[in-house]
């Protein structure tokens, strides 16, 4: 419960309740800068598929998302990344470090920050409101409506045990 607890408090913290999330305006709020960079070279020193790194170094809180993703799925990332520095960067150097998050890696610090993005973007009680009001719940609607891919959608759906439809 600790990530989705972080991530509400996170949107207390900044008042907000309107959807879909200004992650904008959350990261701009707690300092972050976010680059959507050609993350190729490191892909290709890791063999593997970099969705996002979190670069912390001298005070600066640096987010980096992959420019082949798209723009759902970056802001799903940069959620993601968020979550690695409230959950995980801290108690032994909270001053410096690199966290990269490859896609498909399934950690329980990975699970965690995706648990932590799923309800900041899609929080669970703004779901059900909406739910409430839908007539038909299309995955595409949803989708579009809390600015995040179907992909995330579903899952954020499943693990809330909510039905939808998927055409």
């Amino acid at each position: 419960m600790r990530p989705i607890r972080s991530a509400s408090c996170l949107l207390q913290r900044h008042n907000i309740v309107d959807i879909p999330v200004d992650l904008d305006f959350i990261c701009q709020e707690e300092g972050f800068n976010v680059y959507v960079e050609d993350l190729n070279e490191f892909e290709q020193q890791h063999g593997r598929v970099i969705s996002g790194i979190l670069f912390l170094s001298s005070g600066d809180k640096d987010i980096y998302v992959n420019h082949n993703d798209i723009p759902e799925r970056r802001r799903f990332t940069i959620a993601h990344e968020l979550a690695h520095y409230y959950l995980h960067h801290g108690e032994d150097n909270p001053e410096k470090g690199v966290i990269v998050s490859f896609r498909g890696e399934r950690s329980t610090q990975e699970y965690e920050a995706d648990q932590f993005a799923a309800e900041l973007l899609m929080p669970e009680i703004n779901i059900r409101e909406y739910l409430r009001d839908m007539s038909v719940p299309f995955i595409s609607n949803l989708a579009l409506f809390f600015d995040v891919s179907k992909a995330a959608m579903r899952f954020r759906m499943d693990k809330l045990n909510l039905r939808y439809i998927d055409l």
